[in-house]
């Protein structure tokens, strides 16, 4: 394939740089649960995208000197060495969106990274705040912050992973009678890029759940992630704080059952309760006994955990109606619920981090 795009990079697999980038002080209760991730799709299309890893990078010879090298001094400033790679895409993406191709012909497995890029996340905005400061108005949506890793983004035809997410259309630089000069090309002349739907998906962020989502498909989301992974207590707790929040009262049983969940995995992992799981809890506290909401633990695990079972079955497949939409949630198989039902039933319920006064259980406080 002759080489007439501007950025050609292929498919890494490791930690890609947004995975290094957190926002943990703005996730409030939801943080702490990661979505399933979304497969990135081989195709010997190559096509156009954003947030690609920095592994692997062609740069066509008409662009190197606008590109290259990387801002290095960004990087000096702030002790992050991965901000001039972000700088770098920003500027590739806007200056020469439809150019900048995905080869998925090339993997590359990464699977570790050694560097602490734990001194990013302070300064990390400043690539974006430095550019639309020195760029016109018309270009500043086309810089924004690293997407966090591991949550979906919502676009045109469904869900993707927010790593090598579609941007633009690819082109060539040749194509028939068309010829994109790439020297040419610059800021100024670039055109805007509100019109690019991962724009306005990126300024929607709803929790660690996925980015222009609405509250019925990152519920949706949330249920099939517990689905997948029913034995990570952090999830059941932030299914629990999703429905709080957003079902009807009369659902909130579910939202407690999903709490219990949590604590008892806790034990059963010999872990101490998850600080974000105890303080929803506390939050939810006083709504919950206000409510007149009760929930009989130790019938829950009574013959088998039977009840347990019915109420898991429930949280799984519960349905509301809202803004006009169904809340479709998943389910557990037969087998898996059974099994987990039976991991959950091995020991007593643990209760320690309940402090709801409508929640009967005979270990609480133990």
């Amino acid at each position: 394939m002759p080489m007439q795009m501007l950025v050609l990079t292929g498919t890494g697999l490791g930690l890609g740089l947004n995975s290094s980038f957190r926002t943990g002080s703005q996730l409030s209760a939801f943080q702490g649960c990661r979505t399933l991730g979304v497969t990135i799709p081989y195709t010997d299309v190559p096509r156009s995208v954003h947030n690609y890893d920095d592994i692997l990078l062609a740069v066509h010879a008409d662009v190197a000197a606008k590109l290259l090298p990387f801002d290095t001094q960004l990087d000096a400033e702030t002790g992050c060495a991965l901000l001039s790679h972000w700088k770098f895409k920003l500027l590739a993406n806007a200056i020469y969106r439809d150019h900048n191709l995905l080869d998925s012909s090339s993997k590359i497995d990464n699977e570790e990274h050694r560097a602490d890029y734990s001194t990013c996340i302070v300064h990390v905005h400043k690539v974006a705040e430095r550019l639309q400061l020195s760029t016109p108005k018309s270009l500043h949506r086309c810089f924004f912050d690293p997407p966090v890793a591991a949550v979906y983004i919502k676009l045109p035809g469904g869900l993707a992973s927010t790593v090598y997410f579609r941007w633009g259309s690819a082109k060539r630089k040749s194509e028939g009678q068309s010829v994109v000069n790439y020297t040419a090309a610059t800021l100024e002349s670039a055109r805007p890029c509100d019109d690019e739907p991962a724009v306005a998906s990126l300024a929607d962020r709803w929790g660690e759940l996925c980015y222009g989502c609405t509250v019925l498909e990152a519920g949706t989301i949330l249920q099939q992630t517990v689905s997948m992974e029913p034995y990570l207590g952090v999830c059941w707790s932030t299914l629990a704080v999703w429905m709080f929040r957003f079902l009807d009262k009369d659902m909130w049983t579910l939202a407690a059952t999903c709490y219990i969940i949590a604590d008892q995995l806790s034990k059963l992992n010999g872990e101490p309760l998850a600080p974000q799981v105890r303080s929803s809890m506390e939050f939810f506290d006083d709504q919950f006994t206000q409510a007149g909401v009760t929930l009989d633990v130790d019938a829950l695990w009574a013959h088998r955990g039977r009840g347990l079972a019915e109420y898991i079955n429930d949280v799984l497949t519960a349905e509301q109606e809202s803004d006009g939409g169904r809340i479709q949630f998943w389910r557990l198989g037969g087998h898996s619920l059974d099994k987990f039902t039976a991991h959950l039933t091995s020991s007593p319920p643990h209760c320690a981090g309940v402090r709801m006064l409508s929640i009967k259980c005979t270990s609480a406080g133990a």
